[in-house]
């Protein structure tokens, strides 16, 4: 489906009735717009026709075509471009998400990023970023689109995606937009052009007539409607809004406008409490579908806060009020036209050389004159004539044929030079030879026309930063339920992940995981922003690195093996990888990069293995030392039994010198024990000895009864005191007989005196 251009055939115009507020503001909104950047938009179509090859005004095309004269094209802007679209198909600048408020972590950071890496991968982002790169390069804008669209026809999840806009021109802007990424953009258009029939068959409720009339319109109504055509377009809005934000007590920040329902809302918060609430003024993005009659299908509201239109700027000059756009292109058509002109003439002329004139007279060629009339066209071994009796002097001769005019020539130089000089790319960028001989003459040449290109890889650069936003400010609201997602890392590697899980605290609530535990993550909390890594031009700098490391190798051989590897990495040969690790391989180990564990410390590479003969005398040397080892061992052994065995008898004889000093001891302790028993029993002896002469005396002193009287007092004294003298006898006599009787000293279980018995 092609596009329709600006300007086209005027329709009749039906008398129709007026429009609604809504039809008004927005055809109001689109002419101001193209009025605005009719002029930007007019030479961008002529910049596009130029690359393409329509490079010859329109009355020149016609009066050289009138007078069959050569209308050739030497199309060297279309390298120019590539020249620059290159790098970017080459070395793509990359999204990198970091972390940069309250909640946000580096490992969802990551996440985020390999998300992006992975929906640019199924989208073939390359591609796309090309062909606005393409465009801005071309014609000074580009654009591409941000999608949602169902994982599959009986699914109801959505994926994020990226989509090519081919025709740049068919993106209409807010002509007050000032940022270069057009994110202050209120409104915006992407038309395309239906046949009628295809129309009324996509659209059949739609009026009869594409569209209606309103007065003191005069040429608005020709970019929507011609008689085989119909113009619609997507128009994207942004609706101011007030909303009602509130911030939860684990960090989130939520619009309580989209959970009217308490149910959905406890169960967006789980467990979490709100903290405070505020009321913010914001927009919506609306996107309505339009012709330039009324509003086709029903006005659908976008997820994101951002109008999913990528705009690409090539160059950008404030004149005044008035902004003008341009590509590289723009001023190098008077020099690409320069020198269309002079190469045609040039060969024009060099054409004309075979067809030189003849100088005769026609009685010369009487009866020949067919020969000479396709002399030209035919290339006869000979050409017959007559002498002319009027000149017998004279031949057939031709004229010098025309030679090409050096000044052509040398405006053909000069009108390439100027394309270079205009655009900034030399012939050491496009690869061509050049005056320059030595390496870093040619690298920093190149290094020239990048720097003079860059501007345009750097707003490529803005344009992909401003596509990483947008993709972090959708992904949470698209992927806003548990789900497994597929992340893609720098390496090339890929992971599932669960996002979204939730999970039962200690209360019996359902609450989502807010930090990542596992391979779980939650991608509505926190706060994060891009960074696009570029520069000029990838590949100068890598062939930049590459003859510098030449040069170097040429100053310091020694190295040359190391930098053999970093070489091979920088080239863009197939497994230019592969070669570098084979390298690394051959190197000695004191060169070799040392490997990281886990731990982070680095990891020492295996010793090379030794030669056989030394291997051998090694393994002589080790038996020697075994068997020396082995004989010491045995003396030491048999010595540490020599010093046990003495130490063993030491002990004993220590022991057996203690047990004679202990018996020795504890026998005169006895004894002692046993003289001390013997005194006491003779001191115990003693006081019965005197006691019993008391007694004896005591009792001698009382007067005895008869041997006839009768009982009373005194009979009972005499037997009493027979009764304590037989008592006193008994008691000396066991005294007497435990001092007589043998005694011996008791020895205990080890054999030493324990008592005396």
């Amino acid at each position: 489906m092609q596009d329709a251009p600006e300007t086209v055939t005027k329709a009749a115009k039906p008398e129709v009735k007026p429009d609604d507020a809504f039809m008004a503001t927005m055809r109001k909104r689109y002419e101001r717009a193209i009025d605005r950047e009719r002029t930007n938009r007019e030479k961008a179509r002529e910049d596009l026709n130029f690359k393409v090859g329509n490079q010859w005004p329109t009355a020149i095309v016609a009066e050289r075509e009138a007078n069959n004269r050569p209308i050739l094209t030497f199309n060297k802007m279309l390298g120019f471009v590539r020249q620059v679209t290159g790098d970017v198909r080459q070395n793509k600048p990359a999204i990198r998400v970091r972390p940069v408020g309250e909640g946000s972590d580096k490992q969802t950071a990551e996440i985020f990023s390999g998300l992006i890496r992975n929906i640019e991968n199924q989208s073939f982002a390359q591609y796309i970023y090309a062909v606005g790169a393409d465009n801005a390069t071309s014609c000074g804008q580009g654009a591409w689109r941000i999608v949602t669209d169902y994982t599959d026809d009986d699914a109801f999840l959505q994926d994020i995606r990226l989509k090519p806009i081919q025709n740049a021109l068919s993106v209409v802007w807010d002509p007050d937009s000032v940022e270069l990424d057009k994110s202050d953009a209120r409104f915006c258009f992407v038309y395309s052009t239906l046949p009628t029939e295809e129309f009324k068959a996509t659209y059949p409720e739609a009026s009869e007539q594409p569209f209606d009339k309103i007065d003191n319109v005069t040429d608005y109504y020709g970019d929507w409607y011609t008689e085989d055509t119909v113009r619609i377009a997507e128009y994207w809005v942004k609706v101011p809004v007030t909303k009602t934000i509130a911030q939860l007590n684990d960090g989130r920040v939520i619009c309580l406008d989209d959970y009217a329902d308490e149910q959905k809302l406890a169960e967006k918060i789980g467990g979490a409490a709100i903290v405070t609430q505020r009321k913010v003024k914001t927009h919506k993005v609306m996107m309505h579908t339009v012709s330039g009659a009324e509003e086709l299908e029903d006005p659908a509201e976008w997820a994101g806060k951002h109008i999913p239109i990528i705009h690409v700027m090539g160059e950008e000059t404030w004149v005044d009020e008035k902004r003008v756009t341009y590509g590289l292109i723009r001023y190098a058509k008077d020099a690409q036209r320069a020198y269309n002109y002079a190469r045609s003439t040039s060969i024009e002329v060099t054409g004309l050389q075979p067809k030189a004139q003849w100088l005769l007279s026609t009685a010369m060629i009487e009866g020949y004159e067919t020969y000479w009339q396709n002399s030209g066209n035919t290339n006869y071994p000979y050409l017959p004539y007559h002498a002319d009796p009027n000149l017998p002097s004279q031949t057939p001769r031709r004229e010098h044929p025309p030679q090409p005019a050096a000044g052509l020539i040398a405006e053909a130089q000069l009108a390439s030079d100027d394309m270079k000089a205009t655009t900034g790319i030399y012939d050491a960028s496009l690869g061509s030879k050049s005056n320059e001989t030595s390496g870093v003459a040619i690298t920093a040449r190149k290094q020239e026309g990048d720097v003079s290109t860059f501007v345009y890889i750097d707003n490529l650069a803005l344009a992909i930063a401003y596509t990483g936003r947008q993709l972090i400010d959708l992904i949470p609201k698209i992927y806003d339920t548990k789900r497994i997602l597929r992340v893609l890392h720098d390496d090339g590697t890929d992971e599932e992940i669960v996002v979204n899980q939730s999970i039962m605290d200690g209360q019996g609530n359902s609450r989502t995981l807010h930090r990542p535990e596992g391979k779980f993550y939650d991608l509505t909390l926190g706060k994060y922003d891009v960074t696009v890594e570029a520069g000029p031009s990838f590949s100068s700098r890598r062939q930049e690195a590459s003859t510098g490391i030449v040069e170097l190798m040429k100053v310091m051989p020694q190295a040359a093996p190391l930098l053999g590897t970093r070489l091979a990495q920088l080239q863009d040969w197939p497994k230019a990888t592969e070669i570098a690790e084979e390298l690394e391989r051959l190197l000695p180990p004191e060169m070799k990069k040392p490997e990281v564990g886990p731990d982070g410390q680095p990891v020492q590479p295996p010793p090379p293995p030794p030669p056989p003969e030394l291997v051998k005398a090694q393994a002589e040397i080790e038996a020697a030392q075994q068997k020396a080892q082995f004989e010491q061992q045995k003396a030491m052994a048999e010595l540490e039994q020599r010093r046990m065995i003495a130490e063993q008898e030491m002990q004993l004889a220590q022991q057996q010198a203690v047990a004679n000093f202990t018996l020795k001891k504890q026998q005169a302790q006895a004894e002692m024990e046993l003289e001390q028993w013997k005194a006491e029993q003779s001191a115990q002896l003693e006081v019965y000895k005197a006691n019993v002469s008391a007694e004896l005396k005591r009792q001698s002193q009382m007067p005895r009864e008869t041997e006839g009287g009768e009982g009373g007092e005194a009979g009972m004294g005499s037997f009493k005191s027979d009764q304590g003298l037989s008592a006193v006898g008994m008691g000396l006599q066991a005294i007497a007989q435990a001092m007589s009787r043998p005694k011996q000293i008791v020895l205990g279980p080890d054999g030493l005196p324990t008592g005396i018995e």
